[in-house]
């Protein structure tokens, strides 16, 4: 068998370059007697499944109940993926946020209206197309919600309402606001 030491023919520093990895990673590596990075424990792949069928908890969890029974000190990361091998995971998860726009029946649903601009944000006149917006701002006084309308054929802001909720009645309450400064002005 020949054994080729390609150090003879190329520089350590091309050699990295052409693996992509750093000369110092390299030579850290040589220092260290060339380590076996993971390490497989059948001690902890075992104890970490015999917590997680008593418990069903999640990584968190099981790194302090090791820690609590065997006094052992593990890095969170470890137990992840020791348990992302064995394929074991919490059924605790966080909770989704869900658009109150959805189709189900419920409480929290809301109307959704028709695309009727379906993209074209030009207007030949004044108040022929409007649009509305509504966002947070923190004050003193806590989150207040913005309900801005603007007319697109200046791109002017024509009114705006500050609520401390972010509901139906604020963006209605600028409407009015706009019905009323139109009659108002003929």
């Amino acid at each position: 068998m020949v054994v080729y030491d390609l150090k003879e023919e190329y520089r350590i520093k091309k050699l990295c370059n052409y693996l992509n990895v750093s000369t110092s990673g390299y030579y850290r590596w040589l220092k260290m007697g060339r380590p076996i990075r993971y390490k497989w424990d059948e001690w902890l792949a075992d104890e970490i499944e015999k917590i997680f069928y008593r418990t069903h908890k999640g990584y968190r969890f099981i790194k302090d109940e090791l820690f609590r029974q065997y006094g052992t000190v593990f890095n969170d990361k470890t137990i992840y993926k020791y348990m992302k091998i064995l394929g074991l995971s919490s059924p605790i998860r966080k909770k989704r946020f869900q658009c109150c726009t959805r189709e189900d029946p419920n409480e929290k649903a809301r109307i959704v209206c028709e695309n009727y601009l379906a993209r074209n944000f030009t207007a030949s006149r004044p108040l022929e197309k409007l649009v509305t917006d509504v966002s947070y701002i923190y004050s003193q006084q806590g989150r207040m919600y913005l309900s801005v309308i603007k007319d697109l054929y200046d791109n002017s802001i024509i009114a705006c309402q500050i609520s401390k909720f972010n509901d139906l009645k604020l963006v209605m309450d600028n409407v009015v606001q706009i019905i009323n400064d139109k009659w108002d002005q003929s």
